[in-house]
């Protein structure tokens, strides 16, 4: 295995461990985020000057999509469905970032939908967001690949 590989995993993992986090609690620790964001922001280093750019475009292009989504939500997204979206977005760099989002957004509305179809949510109730962020970058990964993925 290669470094790339490993980190890609570690991403991944990382990503689950947060989503799993947040259905169960329904937040993203800052504890656990922002040490995230560092480390995912210095982890592609070792693999080059194009890695580092397309991995924190990917970071800042996904945080300032979502952060216009939470500053335009009126609190029905979290700061820390922003800050999570930054780390996806590191792990898929700036080319992944529209299908990471894209998946992300039509999986919460279609799970939204049934949810409520089934009348187990109501409109009002909170879901958890870090999964369908999970759902995109795996998406993102498999479909448009990654500066981790050659």
């Amino acid at each position: 295995m290669t470094y790339a590989d490993l980190l890609l995993l570690a991403f991944v993992a990382w990503l689950a461990v947060i989503a799993a986090i947040d259905v169960r609690m329904h937040r993203a620790p800052n504890r656990i985020v922002y040490p995230s964001i560092v480390l995912a922001a210095l982890a592609p280093i070792p693999l080059g000057w194009p890695a580092v750019v397309q991995a924190l475009g990917g970071g800042v292009l996904a945080f300032a999509l979502l952060a216009i989504v939470v500053l335009a939500g009126r609190g029905r997204m979290g700061a820390g469905d922003a800050k999570v979206g930054a780390v996806a977005g590191l792990a898929v760099g700036a080319s992944g970032v529209p299908t990471l989002l894209a998946t992300a957004f039509i999986g919460g509305s279609a799970f939204a939908l049934v949810m409520l179809g089934l009348r187990v949510r109501t409109r009002h109730d909170v879901v958890a967001f870090t999964p369908m962020l999970l759902a995109g970058a795996l998406a993102a990964l498999a479909t448009q690949g990654s500066y981790l993925v050659r």
